[in-house]
């Protein structure tokens, strides 16, 4: 019941226009390609994850490697996660997260979660995607380590960075609404595994009911529930949060919260008893009316052509000074005036798949987010012990 409520709620929300026939259970390999407005505008190398022990269950991803790219031994990873209604190829084109990759010379791996309600097993069977390519972060049985899709996710970023040779200090996480909910997880979840996380208007680890509201679980609750998951690998991890102010889906106060739950979890992954921390330093920045660029034609919302203002608060570990800089721990990020979206990236188009025609939901009036959480995430590798972050 608890997955059917907030389906409902998620499709009254965004409006989910899915208009294909239903896939099998068993989908097949993501093509790691999207028809944005008729043009295919992504690319990659796709593949799989092992099976989930004791099942046939496995996740699809793509990848991107960095243009010219002739040695990829040493490079770092960042892990996209996209949200209900898109999928891995539509979250490289609305974050250009891959143009990202180019600039700075990096690897992007984008896990792709399946479609539809599976007709067998339980309520948690790990090809239910929602209906809508939602990942289960709500689901109390996909909160474990040993819980099949953040096992698959896992499992994913482990055979990438063995096969390619990638720099295990420089693995970090990040997702979009479901997606940063999930990503949210996986950073809990396998902190030994992922350097930095950013959660883009998502939820606090078990926050199920998030949507439209803020989570009935207290963040100290949260952040405690999230250390006791970690099964004892739990350590300090870097953290950068956005939201919109505007965002009906995932209202701001939960950006607030996913602070909160980091600050917790992060103060007893370091045995210190968890408190509240205010923001070390706060900056603002407003756009100059003078540098508005015209109205995109193309866009169905016929968006301002002025840039949102943002806010952004830093935190240091253990109420200590900061910059402020990409170098501070933690980075929440409130744009104004916006929805529910990935700041900053493409405009907002329709896209074809098998399964029908959807939304894609940037907002490029926002900061260019993209290059915010890279400058963060390089500024956060991990330091190894025995071939795992440990600190």
């Amino acid at each position: 019941m608890r997955r059917i409520a907030l389906l409902a709620t998620l499709t009254a929300l965004l409006g989910i226009v899915g208009t294909g026939a239903a896939r099998a259970a068993t989908d097949p390999a993501p093509g790691c390609f999207a028809i944005v407005n008729g043009a295919n505008v992504v690319e990659g190398t796709q593949g799989w994850s092992d099976a989930f022990p004791g099942t046939g269950w496995k996740r699809g991803y793509c990848l991107h490697l960095p243009a010219g790219t002739t040695r990829t031994s040493g490079l770092p990873l960042v892990v996209v996660l996209h949200g209900c209604t898109t999928w891995a190829p539509t979250v490289a084109y609305e974050s250009h997260f891959n143009q990202e990759a180019d600039r700075h010379h990096f690897a992007v791996l984008y896990p792709q979660q399946s479609a539809n309600f599976s007709a067998d097993g339980p309520s948690a069977h790990p090809y239910d995607g929602n209906g809508s390519y939602c990942w289960n972060w709500f689901l109390p049985d996909q909160l474990q380590r040993e819980s099949p899709e953040p096992w698959m996710v896992h499992d994913i970023t482990e055979n990438v960075v063995g096969r390619y040779g990638l720099d295990r200090r420089r693995v970090f996480v990040i997702g979009v609404s479901a997606g940063g909910a999930m990503a949210n997880n996986l950073a809990v979840l396998y902190p030994e595994l992922f350097a930095a996380v950013g959660v883009v208007a998502g939820c606090e680890y078990a926050g199920d009911s998030c949507l439209a509201s803020t989570s009935a679980l207290p963040p100290p609750t949260s952040g405690l529930l999230a250390y006791q998951a970690s099964e004892g690998h739990a350590r300090p991890v870097p953290y950068l949060v956005e939201n919109g102010d505007a965002d009906a889906v995932v209202p701001v106060q939960n950006a607030y919260d996913d602070v909160l739950q980091w600050q917790a979890y992060d103060a007893l992954a370091a045995g210190h008893n968890p408190r509240a921390e205010p923001p070390c330093a706060v900056t603002n920045w407003t756009p100059d009316p003078s540098s508005a660029q015209p109205t995109d034609p193309n866009d169905p919302l016929n968006s301002p052509d002025v840039a949102h203002p943002y806010t952004t608060l830093y935190y240091a570990t253990g109420g200590g000074a900061c910059a402020p800089s990409a170098s501070d721990f933690g980075q929440l990020i409130v744009v104004h005036g916006m929805s529910h979206a990935w700041p900053g990236g493409s405009p907002r188009r329709e896209y074809t798949t098998e399964d029908g025609n959807w939304d894609i939901w940037p907002d490029p009036l926002g900061p260019d987010l993209t290059d915010i959480a890279w400058q963060f995430f390089a500024a956060h590798p991990c330091h190894l012990h025995r071939g795992v972050c440990s600190e």
